[in-house]
């Protein structure tokens, strides 16, 4: 195999890792962001007052089931 071609592949392969990381940083980021935020609008109103009323029974039920 030509040496050109070698190199070539080396640094097609060494590319293509580089934009392989790049989108899963940029993902793993907007992913961590989503859960931060997640769950904050429980914290205020109204859910915060649903959640004060509702969460104790919330907690007793599987979430999917038929209930």
């Amino acid at each position: 195999m030509e040496e050109n071609a070698i190199e070539k592949c080396l640094q097609d392969t060494k590319d293509h890792i580089g934009r392989v990381n790049h989108y899963l940083l940029k993902t793993s980021i907007e992913l961590k962001q989503r859960g931060l935020f997640h769950d904050a609008s429980k914290l205020v109103e109204p859910e915060l007052s649903i959640f004060a009323t509702y969460g104790e029974k919330l907690k007793g039920l599987t979430y999917g089931s038929d209930e």
